[in-house]
C-alpha cells in the first residue's frame, strides 16, 4: 500500500504544473509525501484544511495518510468529507476503504483464531465495518462474534444478555444476507436463527427462492428443520431429499430421512435408508437399532429378530437392546426367551453384571458379558 500511495501522489506532484495555482501548504505537502515524509505532510496539509475547510484534495490526501498510519478513524473522518466536497474522489476512495477495511478484518480473525480475544476481536471487526459497511465478510465475523458473546451469557446463564446478542446476530445476518444474497449459506444461517427463535414462517420465506436451485446442502438442513417446527413433516422430508441428491453418501442426511420415515410410520422406507447407513458405517449401533425397530413395526419379525442378536452381541451391556429383543420374541411367541431377555434388560439396569451374566448363558447365544 505505501508503494502505491508514493506512485499516486508522486504522478499528481509531477503534473502540479498544470493544475494551476495551488497553495504553499499543499505544495509542500506533496514534495513531503514525495520525500516519504509523512508527518511533516500532514502538518501542512492540516495548515492547508484550516485555512480553506473546502479542499477536497487535502481531504483526500489526508486521509490517505492517515490509512498509511493506521490512524484508521482519522482516515474515515478524512475520506467522508473528501466525498462530501468533491464525489470525484470516490472511485478512488472506494479502492482505500475496501483495502483498509480488508487489513481491519484479517486483524480480527488472527486475534480470535491465535488468542481467543474475543474483544480485540470485536474492535477490529467493527472498524472493518465502519471503513467499509459494504464488507459483507465482516458482517458475517460480526454474527459469530456475537455468537460466542451468546454463548457466554448462556453459560453464565443471563438470559437477557444472551437474548440481546442473538438478537444483534439476526441484525447482522440480516444485513450481510440484503447485500448478498447470492451467498446460499448466509441464507440458511439466517433462516436457522429464525427458526430458533420460533419464527419458522420467516426461515421459509428466507429459503424459499433457493429450494430446488441450491448447491449448498445447509438450505435444505434449514429448511427442513423450519418445516418441521411447523408441522410439515413431509415437506421437511422433501428438504432433507434434495439433500440426499446433493451428496448421496451423507450418512446424517440419510439417517434423518430414515428417522423421519419412521415418525410417519413408513417402516419399510424407514428401514431401507437406515440400511443405506449401515452400507456407509457398517458399526452404527444406532442405525442398526433403528432398522430393527422399522422392520419390527412393519411385522418383519424374524429379520428383526436378526438384528437385535446382533446388537446384544455387539454390546451386551445395554439394557435397551436386549428390551428390543425380548419385545421381539414376545410378539414371536417365544416366552421362555423373552421372559430371559426381559430378566437380562432388569439385572442390568440395576447394575447387577453376575446375574445378567447367568441370563445370558442360559440363552446360548455365544455371547460373552466382560
Amino acid at each position: 500500500m505505501r508503494k502505491g500511495i508514493i506512485a499516486v501522489l508522486g504522478a499528481a506532484f509531477v503534473l502540479a504544473a498544470f493544475w494551476g495555482c495551488q497553495s504553499a501548504e499543499m505544495t509542500s505537502a506533496k514534495v513531503y509525501i514525495q520525500q516519504k515524509e509523512y508527518d511533516q505532510a500532514l502538518i501542512q496539509l492540516k495548515k492547508e484544511i484550516e485555512k480553506n475547510p473546502t479542499n477536497a484534495e487535502a481531504y483526500f490526501l489526508a486521509g490517505q495518510l492517515y490509512g498509511e498510519m493506521d490512524s484508521l478513524d482519522k482516515m474515515v473522518e478524512m475520506f467522508n468529507k473528501a466525498e462530501e466536497l468533491d464525489t470525484s474522489y470516490r472511485a478512488e476512495i472506494i479502492k482505500w476503504r475496501r483495502s483498509k477495511s480488508a487489513e481491519a478484518f484479517n486483524k480480527g480473525l488472527k486475534a480470535w483464531k491465535r488468542k481467543k480475544d474475543l474483544e480485540k476481536s470485536l474492535e477490529w471487526t467493527y472498524m472493518a465495518i465502519k471503513i467499509d459497511s459494504t464488507n459483507v465478510n465482516a458482517y458475517k465475523n460480526l454474527g459469530f462474534l456475537y455468537q460466542q458473546k451468546q454463548m457466554k451469557f448462556e453459560q453464565e446463564d443471563n438470559k437477557d444478555s444472551a437474548q440481546y446478542y442473538i438478537d444483534k446476530r439476526i441484525e447482522v445476518y440480516r444485513k450481510a444476507h440484503f447485500m448478498d444474497p447470492n451467498d446460499e449459506e448466509l441464507a440458511a444461517i439466517l433462516a436457522a436463527l429464525y427458526t430458533a427463535e420460533n419464527m419458522p414462517d420467516s426461515a421459509i420465506s428466507i429459503l424459499k427462492p433457493y429450494i430446488g436451485k441450491a448447491q449448498n446442502p445447509k438450505v435444505y438442513s434449514a429448511a427442513a428443520d423450519a418445516y418441521d417446527q411447523l408441522g410439515q413433516t413431509e415437506k421437511a422430508l422433501e428438504m432433507l431429499t434434495h439433500m440426499e441428491k446433493l451428496d448421496p453418501n451423507d450418512a446424517g442426511v440419510l439417517f434423518d430421512i430414515g428417522v423421519r420415515y419412521y415418525n410417519m410410520e413408513k417402516y419399510d422406507e424407514a428401514a431401507q435408508y437406515f440400511d443405506k447407513v449401515l452400507k456407509i458405517n457398517p458399526d452404527d449401533a444406532g442405525a442398526l437399532n433403528n432398522k430393527g425397530l422399522a422392520l419390527f413395526n412393519a411385522g418383519k419379525l424374524d429379520e428383526a429378530e436378526k438384528i437385535f442378536i446382533e446388537l446384544v452381541k455387539k454390546k451386551p451391556d445395554n439394557p435397551d437392546y436386549w428390551e428390543a429383543l425380548a419385545v421381539t420374541w414376545a410378539k414371536m411367541e417365544k416366552g421362555k426367551k423373552a421372559t430371559t431377555a426381559f430378566d437380562i434388560q432388569k439385572a442390568l439396569e440395576a447394575g447387577d453384571k453376575d446375574k445378567a451374566k447367568k441370563l445370558i448363558k442360559k440363552l446360548n447365544l455365544g455371547i460373552t458379558l466382560d
